[in-house]
């Protein structure tokens, strides 16, 4: 009998040990009020959950008939072992919130992010924890927390964790990889759009003379360039670039896997995208930037694409082992790309919200984005534009867009960013090794003009709407 004392007391020690963490987590100072709530939501539950445990042990602790204990234990295990899975719950969260804590991501990148959460879902909280590969990754932990909380209201809220990589924490442009992380954030909502409407159908093999696996894994891929192009909606351009870095980072010629198309197949489907809209055609009218000595933006866009859309193929063929030859196939025979297109497409024009969350490159954010261009050139940070006055000639500000900022950062570090090497005399260094530290050195320093511009932007937006 004393070895059941002895597991109880064990479970107390674990609960002890993760209301110490908790405390400790509550008193640390985060710039997001999510992390607080998920810590206090965690916390109660914890307290919930152990009061919940001592009920079912109190009387047979100190029962002198030892035989009642155990009996009780027995009777009770199924409650018991209910109590121990949401201590194993709440263990799992406060492992993601205790690398939350020590992870310093920019409170630039916080911002990008939220303005896009807020227009899906206006209960979504989130956080981000470090990530120890070059990919980015989302999971929701509504489900989770609802496991653990008996709040009702919980299973209503949007609470998601994002991974990002550990060096990209202050990195504005890789940030835009997230676009396809916000993708499968809009996916799991229309998870819970009735069967009939839900455009995921689109994403699905109905033909059943398929095998499972075949639709399983068919199912998997489009559901990845679902996200690309959501990725591409969100943040335009910015989201193309950061995920060619990516690939190139990662391997170009990567075959696919049940769970991921190859990356050709996947650079495919942005290019289509991109040449279908008027993204193709951004910037044509570059005479004022060309007066100023920064290159021509609309030709330079359709060159670096049309150059990769025609080495599609041979990006493909350098695929070597390709185990998944019939899927790429079907998805290359069947249209697919359409179908996932025009259903992404429809859940984007199903709602007010989401129809804000699409990055439109219409003439106003075209024009916006030159003169944020001609800012970065002067090394300005490039938040505000002042605009042409009024009869008595007093200059009009107007904030500029995050997203706007965003693309402007990296059209500049494409296309101009060599005028920046000029400017500090990158060339004049003879060593190689020096050449390509400095090169570094000024991608970082426009990194930080460009997060410091996205929480300049708030911060005058919010102090206007005040």
């Amino acid at each position: 009998m004393d070895s059941i004392k002895f597991s109880f007391n064990s479970i107390k020690f674990l609960t002890f040990k993760l209301e110490r963490v908790l405390k400790e987590l509550d008193t640390y100072y985060y710039y997001s009020d999510d992390y607080r709530f998920i810590i206090s939501t965690l916390h109660n539950s914890l307290i919930i959950s152990y009061n919940e445990f001592l009920k079912i042990i109190e009387k047979s602790f100190y029962d002198i008939k030892k035989d009642i204990l155990y009996n009780k234990f027995i009777e009770d295990s199924d409650n018991i072992i209910i109590e121990l899975k949401i201590l194993t719950y709440i263990h799992s969260v406060v492992r993601f919130i205790k690398l939350a804590k020590d992870f310093n991501v920019h409170q630039g990148i916080f911002i990008l992010i939220r303005e896009c959460m807020k227009k899906i879902s206006s209960d979504s909280k989130f956080i981000f924890i470090p990530r120890f590969e070059f990919d980015y990754s989302y999971k929701h932990l509504t489900d989770t927390l609802f496991k653990i909380s008996t709040d009702k209201n919980l299973s209503k809220m949007d609470i998601v964790l994002f991974a990002i990589p550990y060096f990209n924490q202050a990195d504005i442009f890789s940030s835009a990889l997230l676009g396809h992380e916000l993708g499968h954030f809009i996916l799991r909502k229309e998870e819970k759009v009735k069967k009939e409407k839900s455009q995921l159908k689109a994403l699905k093999v109905e033909d059943a003379t398929f095998s499972p696996d075949f639709r399983t894994r068919i199912y998997s891929w489009n559901t990845e360039f679902a996200c690309d192009l959501l990725g591409l909606k969100i943040f335009g351009l910015s989201y193309f670039f950061a995920f060619f870095e990516f690939i190139f980072l990662e391997n170009p010629f990567k075959a696919g896997t049940k769970d991921y198309p190859p990356n050709w197949l996947r650079l495919k489907l942005l290019i289509k995208e991109i040449k279908k809209t008027g993204i193709y055609d951004i910037i044509d009218d570059n005479i004022e930037l060309l007066k100023i000595g920064l290159r021509d933006y609309g030709k330079e866009i359709k060159t670096f694409i049309d150059f990769f859309d025609n080495k599609i193929d041979d990006f493909k063929n350098k695929s070597k082992f390709e185990r998944f030859g019939r899927e790429i196939n079907y998805i290359e025979s069947k249209n697919e790309f359409k179908r996932i297109i025009d259903s992404m497409d429809k859940i984007l024009s199903s709602s007010e919200n989401y129809k804000e969350l699409e990055y439109y490159y219409d003439k106003d954010s075209i024009s916006e984005v030159k003169e944020l261009i001609k800012l970065l050139n002067e090394y300005i940070t490039p938040n505000e534009l002042i605009l042409k006055g009024d009869k008595v000639g007093k200059p009009k500000i107007k904030v500029a867009s995050i997203r706007n900022i965003l693309n402007a950062g990296w059209l500049f570090l494409l296309f101009n960013i060599k005028k920046h090497y000029r400017i500090f005399n990158v060339n004049k260094e003879k060593e190689f090794k020096k050449r390509e530290e400095k090169k570094m050195e000024i991608r970082q320093k426009l990194n930080e003009l460009v997060l410091k511009a996205i929480e300049s932007s708030y911060i005058k937006t919010k102090f206007c709407e005040s």
